[in-house]
């Protein structure tokens, strides 16, 4: 029996030794080897790219996570993306006053499945172009492009691509990025107060209009002044129910500066009022209206006062996003904050036409 035993043993671990051969090797990352039998957050302990990473998923205290079964899917982003962060956000993000929005940002570059860049590209395929994925944090990556070339974009429009791709482990697999997604790190709904939500630590009142509100919140700045300077006013202070949702300043920030200046410096104030006009929708629409009826994967349509189409759907969380025409989805980060004259969601990003 004892032989026997033995002999099983044997044949089962020769099993698993030509399984693991038969598979391609690991592609190194930072110039460390990647072991097939270590977990991600091992490897990437071994990877001299991967400092910054590891450095914040152990301040936000997710060596655990990142070392249990799973499968995970990690989109690592390298040292390299950490450093083009603006100014002090890495440090910032070390600080202990900062570990609830750091483990949300890590956490929305995991997805909790294994998915290879031949079962990302499949899915892409089904999906028309896109592949909508879910992450630990709550966030949603959309994946588009091919096997040999996949890109992501966050659900506030940042996009990365991957740099190398399937680095196999014992509990999932990685894949290098060249940008770290700070989509997460949106505006905290600080509380309630008169009926509405907060923004900012500014109150919203909801007797005031929706450009009033707008213009006490520190976090819209720069929609303010858009929204002045195309002469849009009138819409948002006027006795006619609007739903709009309103992307903080961090949202503008993202974009190219080039591209921020022609949007923003008065040139064209017809194109910009056809951008901000694509973020307003007629009637006083919460977010239980807009989600109403949904389930799994169902959209519900919707037509901006520009004319553009967008689409939401209610995550398995519950979260509300907003598609816009590019097929980008923006959590609804601040939902019903109720003015007299309608009702404002702030939301991760900007809505664009295609």
């Amino acid at each position: 029996m004892k032989r026997l035993a033995l002999l099983l043993c044997l044949a089962f671990a020769s099993a698993a030794a030509a399984q693991t051969e038969d598979l391609p090797p690991n592609p190194e990352v930072g110039g460390g080897f990647m072991a097939v039998e270590d977990d991600i957050l091992t490897n990437l302990r071994t990877s001299a790219e991967h400092t910054t990473f590891v450095k914040l998923a152990e301040a936000a205290g997710l060596e655990a996570t990142l070392a249990t079964d799973g499968p995970f899917t990690l989109f690592a982003p390298d040292d390299k993306a950490f450093a083009d962060l603006p100014g002090e956000t890495v440090a910032r993000l070390l600080s202990p006053e900062a570990r609830a929005e750091l483990t949300r940002i890590l956490t929305c570059h995991v997805v909790p499945d294994a998915l290879s860049a031949e079962a990302l590209a499949d899915q892409i395929a089904a999906g028309q172009g896109r592949a909508v994925l879910d992450t630990l944090g709550g966030c949603t990556l959309i994946a588009s492009g091919a096997a040999e070339g996949l890109t992501l974009r966050s659900a506030a429009g940042g996009e990365a691509a991957v740099q190398i791709a399937d680095i196999r482990s014992t509990n999932g697999l990685f894949h290098v990025i060249d940008k770290a997604f700070l989509s997460a790190a949106v505006s905290p709904r600080a509380g309630v107060l008169g009926g509405n939500p907060t923004i900012g630590g500014a109150v919203m009142r909801p007797s005031a209009s929706i450009m009033e509100n707008l213009i006490r919140s520190p976090e819209h700045t720069i929609l303010v002044q858009a929204i002045q300077t195309a002469g849009l006013v009138d819409i948002l202070q006027s006795g006619s129910e609007v739903t709009l949702f309103a992307p903080p300043d961090s949202a503008f920030e993202a974009l190219p500066e080039e591209t921020r200046a022609a949007l923003l410096d008065g040139s064209d104030t017809e194109a910009l009022g056809a951008f901000l006009r694509g973020h307003m929708v007629e009637g006083r629409l919460t977010q239980d209206d807009l989600l109403s009826g949904l389930q799994g994967s169902d959209f519900n349509d919707l037509r901006t006062l520009s004319g553009d189409a967008l689409a939401v759907q209610r995550s398995p969380s519950g979260d509300g996003y907003v598609f816009d025409e590019r097929g980008i989805a923006h959590l609804m980060t601040t939902p019903d904050v109720v003015q007299r004259n309608g009702v404002l969601h702030v939301i991760e990003g900007l809505l664009r036409a295609r």
